[in-house]
């Protein structure tokens, strides 16, 4: 089966959204991923409009620590997670994407009750609503796999983000332990742990493949070996702080992640 290739709408802030999905159509993708901010019913109507799937939706991550522990903010934060939730199953929107943890690892080493308590809400809610949460690999593996072992029975996924894994975990490969409940996944290049020794480059770049360091050969062959039928999704990003393709107008700029996505496909 072949895969839709997709792509998140991201940088040039001063083209507005409808532009962006009109060229990412234009230039040959299928699908599209959403932020949670902003106004998600009419930005999905416009997706739609443009024959784009939508296949999931990223849910607040900024901060997120807090719900691990006791208190007010916590409660907020969980609240605003639910809220994406709702918006993806008002828009039929199938993925929420979620960290498990934002900025630092909890004081608790290995989670706490309140906070496995909140993810359970969470979980609860996106089934009840047709939703399937799905959790994406960051800095500390120990807490996404806090998150997939404890809710190993709940009908829950997994979102491979090969940028985190090269960056954050290095040495480790998240597709053997979680291959199985691979549902989503974030493409996107960087310089890996080496990224220090690169002046030009800060960690987390969000780079479209083949423009950094990390074996797209290898990523796919461990996508391809567990039988992905899901969207190849970049989670590329322009960014201001780097100037990272900004010599490129928008069209250009995903006509050339398409080239590569569509490079990767073949592999």
């Amino acid at each position: 089966m072949k895969n839709l290739l997709g792509i998140g709408p991201s940088g040039y802030k001063e083209v507005p959204f409808e532009e962006h999905i009109r060229i990412i159509k234009e230039v040959g993708f299928d699908a599209v991923i959403m932020n949670c901010d902003g106004d998600i019913d009419a930005q999905s109507d416009i997706c739609r409009r443009y024959g784009l799937y939508i296949d999931n939706i990223h849910a607040p991550f900024a901060g997120l620590n807090c719900m691990w522990y006791e208190g007010e903010d916590g409660e907020n934060y969980t609240q605003k997670i639910e809220k994406t939730i709702r918006d993806a199953a008002r828009n039929n929107i199938p993925h929420v994407i979620i960290h498990c943890t934002a900025g630092g690892k909890p004081e608790e080493p290995h989670g706490s009750p309140i906070g496995i308590e909140r993810f359970g809400r969470i979980i609860k809610l996106a089934k009840n609503l047709g939703v399937k949460p799905v959790f994406e690999n960051l800095e500390y593996p120990e807490m996404l796999g806090l998150i997939m072992d404890t809710f190993k029975d709940e009908d829950i996924g997994f979102c491979w983000d090969t940028g985190h894994e090269a960056l954050c975990t290095p040495g480790m490969r998240f597709i053997p332990m979680y291959g199985d409940r691979l549902c989503c996944t974030h493409i996107h290049d960087n310089y890996g742990a080496s990224y220090s020794k690169v002046p030009i480059v800060h960690g987390d770049c969000h780079m479209i493949p083949f423009d950094g360091a990390l074996d797209f050969e290898r990523i796919m062959r461990d996508i391809r070996s567990v039988g992905y039928e899901g969207v190849l999704m970049l989670e590329c990003n322009p960014r201001d702080d780097l100037g990272t393709y900004y010599d490129l107008s928008v069209r250009e700029y995903y006509e050339r992640c398409f080239h590569a996505l569509t490079e990767l496909s073949k592999m």
